[in-house]
Order: C-alpha cells, then structure tokens, then sequence
C-alpha cells in the first residue's frame, strides 16, 4: 500500500516537474532566438551599409546609412519590447515567438549573404 501510494506521489510530483522543464527550456530557446534574429539584422544592415538599397521603405536617398540603420536597430528593439512585453503577460507564447525570431533571422541572414555576394560580384 504504502509503495503504491509513493509511486503515485512521485508521478504527481514529476508531471509538474515536467511541465516546468519544458517551459524553462522554451524560455531559453526564446532568448536565444532573440539574440539569433538581433545578430541577423546587424549583419544584414553592415553587409549593406554604404551600399545601394533597393528596399524602398529603407532607402533614403537610395543609400543604406545612418537613417536606415535607425530605423532597422528601432524596428528589432520595438519587437524585441513588444515580446517580452507579451511574454510577461502570456508566457505560453515562448515557443511560437522563438520559432518566429529564427525564421526573421534566417530572412535577414538571406538577404545578408545576398548583400555580401553582391558585392563581391561587383568588385
């Protein structure tokens, strides 16, 4: 009796334990993902600092320069605020804002090695 009784005990005491785990790892892969997408866009934005911009929201005066960089660096802390905002409100959403942050990374990373190919082609 009393060893059922404990095995049950641990099995209600594992399965929140579980759930902790699991949400602590999808906290770290959410910060890590930040960290991911930031990095991506400052290379994305060093790769074409100077350079022509043909991104027409991006482009003042047809260059990338300190302007685009602005706004660039405000567009990634506003979602970055606009997140952890919402994941102090909702902290469920953990996993689905990390898989978003590494798909706009992977997007910025793309047009950075586009960039660089670029302009390598053109020297």
């Amino acid at each position: 009796m009393f060893r059922s009784l404990s095995i049950v005990l641990l099995i209600f005491l594992a399965v929140p334990a579980q759930a902790e785990a699991a949400s602590n790892k999808w906290r770290k892969v959410w910060k890590i993902s930040l960290v991911v997408m930031t990095s991506a866009n400052f290379a994305d934005a060093a790769s074409s600092y100077g350079k022509a911009e043909t991104n027409p929201i991006l482009a003042s005066n047809g260059q990338f320069g300190r302007k685009t960089l602005a706004l660039k660096v405000g567009i990634v802390a506003g979602l970055t605020i606009a997140e952890i905002v919402l994941h102090h409100k909702r902290p469920e959403v953990e996993r689905v804002a990390a898989l978003l942050n590494f798909a706009v990374a992977g997007s910025f990373s793309a047009a950075a090695i586009h960039n660089i190919n670029i302009h390598n082609l053109r020297k």
